[in-house]
């Protein structure tokens, strides 16, 4: 199962390396958002 894992993850990087930058941006993106709101959240929270 490790072994598939791994195998898997090395032919991303190699073979489809536009799909592989595509999850990184989305990951990314998701992080921002989710941080930004967690901002947005706690600010609001705070001055009620």
């Amino acid at each position: 199962m490790f072994k598939f894992l791994i195998s898997n993850i090395k032919h991303s990087f190699t073979k489809q390396q536009l799909m592989t930058f595509l999850l990184v941006v989305v990951q990314l993106f998701s992080v921002i958002v989710i941080t930004f709101s967690y901002g947005i959240i706690n600010h609001y929270n705070f001055t009620s």
